[in-house]
């Protein structure tokens, strides 16, 4: 994903629901799976459920202010 006013045009909806995908989901499981290794901590379900939901918030408020032509993204 680009943040530059240039490549703003080039940016589709697939693109971006594609890289949530590949990255944000991997880094969702990635993080619950290294808490294993940290003291204290473990593996948690609702922990990544709430990454997820993080993360589809945080790409759904991009594409919305992408879409308004919003100088924030």
């Amino acid at each position: 994903l680009s943040v530059y006013p240039q490549d703003r045009g080039g940016i589709s909806l697939a693109k971006i629901v594609t890289n949530y995908l590949v990255f944000g989901i991997v880094f969702a499981i990635f993080v619950e799976y290294m808490q294993h290794y940290i003291p204290g901590r473990s593996f948690d379900y609702g922990d990544m459920a709430a990454n997820l939901t993080g993360g589809t918030v945080g790409v759904i408020g991009y594409y919305i202010l992408l879409k308004k032509k919003c100088n924030l993204v």
